[in-house]
């Protein structure tokens, strides 16, 4: 009775497609997150032009939506940010509210389904 013979650890035997799965894979990844900077780098320049616009007609530390006047910290910390402290908080309870109504909607569905 003859063992069945395995490779040796890290040989893929003669069958090359793991490989180049993993490779596939790996570049597909790497894509991926070449997309994601890309994607963050043009917003960012898209809200810098932005800020620039607001300085130049002089509406730069002003919050866009209640018109009051954003704090000098807030400033220094988020020099980008178009909205005062209140009014980004609120803006991401919406979010996150609008998130869990489309959640919760789509548990909905499934169950009815």
């Amino acid at each position: 009775m003859q063992a069945a013979r395995m490779p040796p650890p890290g040989d893929q035997g003669s069958d090359p497609r793991p490989a180049e799965l993993m490779d596939a894979a790996q570049q597909e990844m790497l894509l991926s997150q070449d997309a994601m900077v890309a994607t963050r780098a043009h917003a960012r320049a898209h809200a810098a032009m932005e800020a620039a616009r607001r300085i130049a007609d002089g509406t730069y530390g002003i919050c866009q939506a209640c018109g009051e006047r954003i704090p000098p910290r807030r400033l220094l910390a988020v020099p980008l940010t178009r909205f005062c402290l209140p009014c980004q908080d609120l803006r991401e309870q919406r979010r996150r509210n609008r998130y869990r109504l489309d959640v919760n909607e789509g548990d909905r569905w499934l169950q009815s389904s």
